[in-house]
């Protein structure tokens, strides 16, 4: 039995990163399933990470690995985590990367995870994803290690979100994904209005003519702005951090 491992990472395809953790998961736990949810993280870039990482919640079979590295303090004396929330183990730095996965589940427990405990020193200071994060992540999809023993139960401690509604990034279409969720909008609301443009709220990309900007409900059920068959990030002057409100009739 192997197991499910999802991995994301900020390593990009242009280096052989993605595919030696690959093999450090497989040598652990040749029978393991591995998926590639993100290797596009922005480099460092531990909120879009967060983010991309808790959009896998409830998309999984329960007791998927979900590994993420995404890790500027690598090799500094960061603590590794392990999480037990959503039906699944989450595993990653401590660094913020796992605050959304948390702060999502009233039942998360939080381990700090023992590496020298469970086998894993480190052979480099800075490629814990091959050394630590993938052959750990190998370990508990296989079932050679358990949540219990990894480490110490810890306290939860995650960052406060920015409550300002406003845009987080552009995917790969080019459209602004922001971080208001579709309850937030009211009755009269028609638009949204951001760095002073104001963008219609519509149901589907076909809702406006080929070239046209607008505003929608995305898939991960937050407003996101796009331009129909274009790219709203190329095209408009509005980028991440540009705050968001509405327009109303």
């Amino acid at each position: 039995m192997g197991g499910l491992v999802t991995l994301l990472t900020d390593f990009g395809h242009s280096d052989p990163y993605v595919g030696i953790v690959h093999g450090a998961i497989l040598r652990r736990s040749p029978n393991t399933r591995i998926v590639d949810l993100c290797h596009h993280v922005p480099a460092f870039d531990i909120a879009t990470g967060a983010f991309f990482l808790a959009a896998a919640r409830d998309r999984f079979p329960d007791e998927t690995v979900h590994v993420g590295v995404v890790d500027p303090g690598v090799g500094s004396d960061r603590a590794i985590l392990a999480v037990s929330a959503h039906g699944c183990t989450w595993v990653g730095p401590d660094n913020g990367l796992l605050d959304e996965v948390v702060r999502s589940d009233q039942r998360a427990v939080v381990r700090e995870v023992d590496a020298h405990g469970v086998g894993l020193p480190a052979e480099s200071a800075t490629f814990h994803g091959r050394d630590i994060f993938g052959p750990l992540g190998a370990m508990l999809a296989g079932g050679r290690i358990q949540f219990a023993d990894l480490g110490p139960i810890r306290d939860a401690h995650v960052c406060e979100l920015d409550p300002t509604p406003r845009v987080l990034f552009a995917d790969h279409f080019g459209n602004l994904v922001t971080s208001v969720e579709s309850g937030a909008i009211g009755a009269g609301a028609n638009g949204l209005v951001v760095a002073g443009s104001t963008f219609p709220l519509c149901r589907t990309y076909a809702d406006v003519a080929i070239g046209e900007p607008l505003a929608l409900v995305n898939s991960y059920g937050l407003l996101e702005i796009a331009v129909r068959e274009g790219n709203a990030a190329e095209g408009l002057a509005v980028g991440p951090g540009d705050r968001v409100g509405f327009a109303t009739e």
